[in-house]
């Protein structure tokens, strides 16, 4: 059985937490399987790798029960409105869910999203992009910028937070 097929069954039974009205949250749970995101894989630190994949929706318009179904198949269920897919297939977080959390990815060009491990093999358009930008910094830490040409300078025993590339 696939993922559409068992929501598309649960439509007739009672929902998470919508109260728009029985058409109105049928058409909205209709609306969440023909737009349903799929990630292969988790590219964001800490989460188990499901199975079969990971299922992103708004899951107020599905019932607790088939949501659980799901993971008892082997998805993993996430918020919508609360991930994104790189390119690779791979799941990165885009809200926080505590005070430590650190995003696994970075933005290129303004809007293209793209997860640590991609980027982790090619580093240097990222770092190109923080150049001459006061409001931005380098804080991921599996990224050496000596491994793209910049040297670290320090005035007087103060390191400058940006590094300068020659």
């Amino acid at each position: 059985m696939t993922p559409e097929y068992i929501l598309r069954k649960s439509l007739c039974r009672k929902l998470h937490c919508a109260n728009e009205g029985p058409e109105a949250n049928t058409r909205r749970a209709i609306s969440e399987l023909e737009n349903m995101g799929f990630a292969s894989a988790y590219a964001e630190p800490g989460y188990t790798q499901p199975d079969k994949g990971i299922l992103f929706a708004n899951w107020n318009y599905f019932p607790n029960e088939v949501t659980a179904l799901l993971e008892q198949y082997g998805y993993a269920i996430e918020w919508s409105d609360e991930w994104y897919t790189c390119e690779c297939g791979k799941a990165v977080r885009t809200t926080a869910d505590s005070y430590s959390w650190q995003p696994s990815y970075v933005m290129l060009h303004e809007c293209e999203i793209v997860c640590l491990d991609c980027l982790n093999g090619d580093a240097g358009e990222y770092l190109e992009s923080l150049e001459d930008n006061p409001s931005t910094a380098l804080n991921l830490p599996s990224i050496n910028p000596a491994d793209y040409g910049y040297e670290l300078k320090t005035d007087g025993g103060r390191t400058h937070p940006h590094p300068v590339c020659h």
